[in-house]
């Protein structure tokens, strides 16, 4: 396994388990000092690090769409009281949550590896690698073509009975004709 793979299960696994700070080592059938290792290479910054920063980032999507007050938010951010998650919050945005709440236009954090907190609730991880339009293009014909395919596939074990039976449409005026 690569240290690319370790990262990737690791930002699954902290995905999984925001709210819950242990164990993510255990997920991985690895040393918790093993995990910190590779994730601090690959990431660019402790798994602490980056745990806190999308936990901040979260509490600040929240602050910016909802109406909740700071005490709920900070708590379920995992901080023991107002004044804790008001200093680290501050730290991290430049302002105070109920100044930063007022004007502020973007919820994530400056991040040496591209991964951030991805609402309602998962972690966005940037893209290996760009792709060209037209490759998009490409992987969707092939996607279609596949999808045609299985959709044969399947409608070639129904029985006749089934297959010859009239469609009747329920939504009026679409097709007043329906074909036989």
């Amino acid at each position: 396994m690569t240290p690319n793979d370790t990262f990737v299960r690791f930002v699954d696994a902290l995905a999984d388990s925001l709210d819950d700070p242990t164990g993510y080592a255990e997920r991985l059938h690895m040393s918790r000092f093993h995990v910190d290792r590779i994730v601090s290479a690959v990431a660019g910054e402790p798994p602490g690090v980056l745990r806190r920063r999308i936990l901040l980032e979260r509490a600040a999507h929240r602050l910016l769409t909802t109406g909740d007050e700071l005490l709920t938010v900070a708590i379920d951010t995992g901080y023991s009281s107002h004044e804790a998650f008001t200093r680290a919050f501050q730290r991290a945005f430049g302002a105070p949550p109920s100044v930063w709440r007022r004007v502020a236009t973007s919820f994530w954090l400056d991040a040496p590896n591209g991964v951030h907190f991805k609402p309602p609730g998962g972690v966005r991880f940037p893209a290996r690698r760009k792709v060209s339009e037209m490759e998009l293009l490409q992987r969707m014909v092939e996607h279609h073509v596949w999808l045609v395919g299985e959709m044969v596939d399947r409608a070639a074990a129904l029985p006749d009975e089934i297959l010859d039976r009239r469609i009747e449409l329920s939504v009026a005026g679409i097709d007043d004709d329906p074909t036989p």
